[in-house]
Formats: structure tokens, C-alpha cells, sequence
């Protein structure tokens, strides 16, 4: 009787604790992967969602700007004058105007009025503005701001209004006109009826905008 109780009451072979210990491992190291797998996802996601706001922050930055472009020149720090608007393949500025509706939350005793180029240097769209127009020195009252890096191309078009052509795009052909690769606008009031970016970026692809300006 005794013999049988202690029989009964043996413990598990350490076959049997090998294969529980290896169960266990089994079991955690697939909760762990789980787990570090969810957590990336989630970092990813944010980090993607960061990344989106502030593209769409970008463009619609720019966007603001090219709709409030006015005929208005200016004198450099050389006294030279300088168009409303120019830009384009040829120029060392991929764009440079001046705009109005320049915000001023704060009162300031400033004109509504900004000038504001962007320039591709590298895989950077930088914003350049000055509070003054007809400045005397490049760096005074001057802002420097990176809108976009990893930019792998940025194409320019202008669409010119007084320039009609059968083999205009949908786009043209809506607003009436014909696109062209570079504009300066030495004379006031010649302004595009609107300008056409394609950014190349090296992780959201190719973006479009066509955005119409006050002169259309």
C-alpha cells in the first residue's frame, strides 16, 4: 500500500520539465515579437501621420502664398529692381515674389506685404521672406525656414493667360492660357493665371499642386 502511494506521488521527469521549459520559451518569445511588432507599427503610424501634417502644413503654406501674389516689384540691397514674380529652371531662385495678406496677429507696425522666395539647394525646399520689401541689406529683417527635405525633383510651370494653344491641358484649358517653363514680370500687372509644382519626394512620391493666383 505504501509502495503504491509513493509511486503515485513521483514527480515530473526532467524530459517533462525540458519540454514545459521549452513551451514556455516558445510562448514569450512569440508574445514578445507580438508585442515589438505592435509597438513598431504604432511608432511607425505616428511617425507617418507626423510626417503627413506636416507635408499638407508645406503645401499649404505655399499654396497661401502663390494665391496672394501681387504686381508688386521691389529694389534689392544692389538698387536694383527686381520683378513682382519670377522663377523657373533659369533663375538660381526657383521662386521669388511678393505677396499680401501677410498676417499680423500681433499688431505690429509692419506693411501687409512680404516678400518670399524659395529656393532647391540639395533635397531642401528652403522659404526665404523679408518683413521689409526694398531692403537695403540681403540679411536684414530676413527669415530662413526648411519647408521640405528629401526632395528628389521639383518641376516649374507658369500659366500664361495671354497665350492660347490648341494642345493646351485640361487645366489650361479651364482657365484659358498656355503653359510655360519660366516667368519674370517686369512690367506690374503680367501675372500668371496660376503655377504648377511637381515635388518629387524620396518617401511620399511625386505631389502636384496647380494653384490659381489672384490674377486669374
Amino acid at each position: 500500500m505504501n509502495k503504491i502511494s509513493l509511486l503515485s506521488q513521483k514527480g515530473f521527469t526532467l524530459l517533462e520539465v525540458l519540454v514545459a521549459m521549452a513551451i514556455t520559451l516558445f510562448v514569450t518569445v512569440i508574445a514578445y515579437t507580438s508585442l515589438t511588432a505592435a509597438i513598431n507599427g504604432a511608432e511607425g503610424a505616428r511617425n507617418a501621420a507626423e510626417d503627413l501634417a506636416m507635408l499638407q502644413a508645406g503645401l499649404g503654406l505655399l499654396e497661401r502664398d502663390v494665391r496672394h501674389i501681387v504686381p508688386r516689384g521691389i529694389v534689392d540691397e544692389y538698387g536694383d529692381r527686381q520683378p513682382a514674380l519670377s522663377g523657373g529652371d533659369t533663375n538660381d531662385v526657383l521662386l521669388r515674389f511678393t505677396r499680401n495678406g501677410w498676417e499680423n496677429p500681433l499688431g505690429d507696425r509692419r506693411s501687409e506685404l512680404q516678400r518670399v522666395e524659395y529656393i532647391y539647394e540639395g533635397e531642401e525646399l528652403k522659404r526665404l521672406s523679408w518683413v521689409v520689401l526694398d531692403r537695403e541689406n540681403y540679411e536684414d529683417t530676413l527669415y530662413e525656414d526648411i519647408l521640405f527635405d528629401g526632395i528628389q525633383n521639383i518641376e516649374l510651370r507658369f500659366l500664361d493667360g495671354s497665350v492660347t494653344s490648341s494642345s493646351s491641358t485640361s487645366n489650361s484649358a479651364t482657365l484659358g492660357g498656355e503653359w510655360v517653363e519660366n516667368w519674370s514680370s517686369m512690367g506690374g500687372e503680367d501675372l500668371p493665371l496660376a503655377i504648377e509644382l511637381v515635388i518629387e519626394f524620396e518617401y511620399w512620391g511625386e505631389v502636384t499642386r496647380v494653384i490659381q493666383t489672384a490674377n486669374q
